[in-house]
């Protein structure tokens, strides 16, 4: 299960490097 879920956090935070979502580039810019 643990697996699984940091897999799943990957994959959010590869989406998020290559698309970034304006909430996330104004709360961290």
């Amino acid at each position: 299960m643990e697996m699984q879920q940091l897999g799943m956090q990957q994959s959010t935070y590869q989406r998020i490097a290559v698309r970034p979502d304006p909430n996330v580039v104004a709360t961290t810019g």
